[in-house]
């Protein structure tokens, strides 16, 4: 028989391997571990195979394209299984299965190429033509693959058929069960590049690229085992699968999420993105995080062609940012909370303290042009307001006369206003075990003591409102609301809540979320600004949240942008009195949260306690 591909009758299994034609397995490998005979005979064996394995490593390094196709060194790695990735109920988001590429030799091809060409075209549903032009097209003496994952029918049609210089290599790849709604959590993977530093991986590794994948790839990623140099057949240490994760994420809490933000943004052609985040701010745990438009991460695995991706990187919504740790907003007034706290701290106000507001703006008198003052306007005339009706109606003017101060009355500055932002975790990651996330920025911090010099009042009113240049990220949002609700703890958000065994039968590790900040506000002043919060929902802009049948805390925020519609904010937490869950809803160019974020918040608060309970 001179066919490269065995013959039998037996279904292709999982421990199939690529297999040449002396019945060794094709693809590269590197270094094994052996325990010598303390003899003469013995020290001339390891000497041969050390020199065996220096070979192989060298093929490795010089030869790195050949090890990618798999061919041309015998193999003494055996790869190991990709841990798997499940929801916190275990559902199950990522696991591995095995694929067979077809792959041609054509140096070991017969001379009878034309039946070949023939044979592999009717299996493959393939024409002679596409197969010839690739080999014509090929470089130097390296493999072609020629079709990759055929299906498990087809692989065995070619296992059991005598076609010389073709093989099918076995491979494993990573499937995703919810592409789109999970894409930007768990990321995806792809083959290792030369600037990825992984100690001791194979040259054709494939490692996480983006997410949950790439934070951890050193946990997913298993053990090699080793075969003997001297014979394939025999397996000196079996591989070690990799450990799965189990996520604080609720699957079904994430694909109702996705579902009604998406639905939000595409019945509004005005609309292209929207980010919604949902935290258990007893502990830190991400329970949703979703960032529309999503990606399709399943389009990765085996590799994305150059114009596929550039598609992803110029299509509006920017599908491959995930918006909830990387997108960067003014605020607007989802702060009010945390400076009322701030300006409670620093004694500049108390409960009592109210202003007057006839004319719905505050106006600073201008010494050089009395006749042109400067007007910071409000977005409607309030009357009186103490710190509750403040944070309640989001009333400008109460924070941008004890924000920035005037000459009658005291304000917090830029530089409490910036310490207190950052004192809740603004300006920084929140430290997220998720891959790419940005910190948003500060204002006044990066200046030089000559440019500190020269910021004005104006622009701190602008800060003591969440516009100007202060940017956040809606985790951060999120992660300080939820400081807000559980009375005074910052924690770094977590989305991975423990690490398993590969079966998700035993617990390696439980993760659980760092402290960061802690007794931030007094008892009696966060007391305020949460009754400023449920205030919100009584008798104010967040009165849309009134018929849930549980009470509810909230804050808006309409962020001012260059463009012509506002960004839309709307953030939550309930039960008021016993917070479990705080959510952040962000809608871009949304405009009227009322229509666009606070509907997203309140089907994320109902669904919850509809389908989970709250204790």
């Amino acid at each position: 028989m001179n066919g490269f591909l065995k013959r039998n009758t037996q279904d292709i299994t999982p421990e199939d391997v690529y297999i040449d034609r002396d019945r060794r397995d094709a693809s590269f490998l590197s270094g094994s571990s052996i325990t010598p005979t303390i003899s003469i005979a013995g020290i001339l064996v390891l000497v041969f195979i050390v020199g065996l394995w220096g070979y192989t490593f060298r093929m490795q390094v010089l030869h790195s394209q050949s090890q990618d196709q798999g061919v041309n060194s015998a193999k003494t790695y055996i790869q190991p299984r990709r841990g798997n990735i499940f929801d916190v109920n275990g559902t199950l988001l990522a696991d591995t299965s095995s694929t067979y590429d077809v792959v041609i030799l054509p140096d070991q091809l017969p001379s009878d190429t034309e039946r070949v060409f023939r044979t592999l075209a009717e299996t493959l549903d393939i024409s002679v033509e596409e197969i010839s032009g690739k080999i014509a097209a090929r470089e130097g003496t390296d493999p072609i693959i020629l079709a990759r994952e055929v299906e498990r029918e087809v692989a065995i049609t070619l296992q059991t058929q005598e076609i010389s210089g073709v093989v099918l290599k076995k491979r494993e790849i990573r499937s995703y069960r919810y592409p789109r709604v999970f894409g930007h959590i768990i990321g995806y993977t792809g083959q290792i590049s030369d600037r990825e530093q992984y100690k001791e991986y194979l040259l054709n590794e494939t490692v996480g690229k983006q997410g949950l994948e790439k934070v951890y790839e050193q946990n997913l990623h298993g053990e090699y085992g080793v075969r003997s140099p001297l014979n394939p057949e025999e397996i000196r240490k079996s591989p070690q699968p990799g450990n799965s994760l189990r996520l604080t994420v609720d699957a079904e809490f994430q694909k109702a999420t996705h579902t009604k933000l998406k639905e939000i943004v595409d019945q509004n052609d005005k609309i292209s993105e929207g980010v919604a985040v949902a935290m258990n701010p007893q502990t830190g745990e991400v329970l949703s995080l979703v960032s529309i438009p999503s990606y399709n991460a399943q389009m990765f695995i085996g590799g994305i062609s150059g114009e596929e991706y550039q598609d992803l990187q110029t299509a509006e919504g920017k599908p491959l940012l995930n918006k909830a740790i990387a997108g960067e907003y003014a605020p607007g007034s989802t702060v009010k909370p945390l400076l009322a706290g701030a300006m409670l701290e620093e004694g500049v106000i108390t409960p009592e303290t109210e202003i007057y507001d006839p004319d719905g703006r505050l106006v600073v008198p201008n010494p050089y042009n009395p006749g042109n003052p400067a007007i910071f306007p409000d977005w409607k005339p309030h009357g009186r307001s103490d710190v509750y009706k403040a944070i309640a109606k989001s009333v400008n003017t109460f924070f941008y006369i004890y924000g920035g101060g005037t000459r009658e009355k005291e304000g917090l500055g830029i530089e409490r206003v910036v310490k207190w932002y950052r004192a809740f975790g603004f300006g920084s990651p929140t430290g997220v075990d998720l891959s790419g996330e940005r910190g948003g920025t500060l204002p006044y911090t990066n200046l030089s003591a000559d440019e500190k010099k020269k910021w004005t009042r104006g622009r701190t009113y602008n800060v003591s409102i969440g516009q100007g240049t202060l940017t956040v990220t809606p985790l951060q949002i999120t992660t300080y609301i939820s400081a807000i609700a559980n009375g005074g703890t910052l924690y770094e958000p977590r989305v991975v809540d423990s690490i398993h065994n590969f079966e998700n039968t035993e617990t390696k590790r439980d993760l659980s979320s760092k402290v960061k900040a802690d007794g931030l506000f007094s008892p009696k002043n966060i007391q305020v600004v949460k009754d400023g919060m449920r205030q919100t929902v009584t008798d104010g802009t967040g009165d849309e949240l009134q018929d849930l049948p549980f009470k509810a805390a909230a804050k808006s925020g309409t962020a001012q942008t260059s463009k012509e519609r506002n960004n839309s904010w709307f953030t939550a937490y309930a039960p008021a009195d016993n917070p479990q869950l705080a959510v952040t809803v962000l809608v871009p160019e949304g405009d009227d949260s009322g229509e666009t974020a606070v509907p997203v918040t309140k089907h994320m608060l109902k669904w919850y306690y509809e389908n989970r309970g709250f204790e």
